[in-house]
């Protein structure tokens, strides 16, 4: 098994969050890279993402003491796991989480999967997956 890499920016932005909060932003990380080895972890915009053939999705906090996972290209993902939030973006989508309640693996692997396959999609491709976010 592949040992998994962590970025030492992420590292360091992870032990600045929130005492309560640095648990579960560590889960989430160490879930992500395992959920999706070929993914890359980068330090950008003041917060961790995600990379594969693009960005993928970030991390960060919100100031109510939540953690959430932003999928980039979330407008073009089914959400059949039912995860998203309410959008308040045009293309983000985003996945809260607070500690002390369940953490929903199975549904969040799949989503991963599904941003991992957008991802890797032909330009042209993605032009038709978003022509029909459009119209749904």
């Amino acid at each position: 098994m592949e040992s998994l890499v962590f970025s030492p920016q992420v590292t360091a932005y992870v032990q600045q969050q929130e005492s309560e909060l640095q648990p579960l932003l560590q889960r989430m990380r160490q879930f992500v890279l395992q959920a999706a080895p070929q993914v890359e972890e980068r330090f950008i915009y003041k917060c961790p993402f995600y990379y594969y053939l693009g960005q993928m999705c970030y991390m960060s906090t919100t100031k109510t003491g939540s953690v959430y996972l932003g999928f980039v290209k979330g407008l073009h993902l089914s959400n059949d796991q039912g995860l998203f939030a309410e959008a308040d973006t045009k293309q983000i989508r985003k996945v809260f989480f607070r500690p002390g309640l369940p953490f929903p693996e199975a549904a969040l692997r799949e989503l991963l999967q599904e941003a991992i396959l957008y991802n890797e999609l032909k330009p042209s491709q993605q032009i038709q997956c978003k022509r029909r976010a459009l119209t749904q």
